[in-house]
């Protein structure tokens, strides 16, 4: 709930109570795919930035792959009702 509040409130970001999300994606429904990236991670060093960048990257690919099996379970879901009247 506090880094909630904090981000509601335009808090202090840098706060030891708020984490910091250093990479976000976001894959909208129209096909869109956004990637932002936090200042801060392009000042650590290179083993750690590239840790956290195919990190990102891998849980990106693995939300895909969940979304693309979420949609056509509800396709065929969708399909086989529809071919039952």
């Amino acid at each position: 709930m506090y880094e909630l509040k904090a981000a509601l409130d335009g808090g202090n970001v840098t706060s030891i109570k708020t984490d910091i999300i250093f990479a976000q994606t976001v894959m909208q429904l129209d096909g869109d795919i956004i990637t932002r990236y936090h200042k801060e991670l392009f000042s650590l060093s290179e083993d750690a930035k590239n840790l956290i960048i195919n990190t990102h990257n891998q849980g990106v690919i693995s939300g895909e792959k969940q979304w693309r099996g979420t949609f056509s379970f509800l396709i065929s879901l969708v399909q086989g009702i529809a071919n039952l009247s």
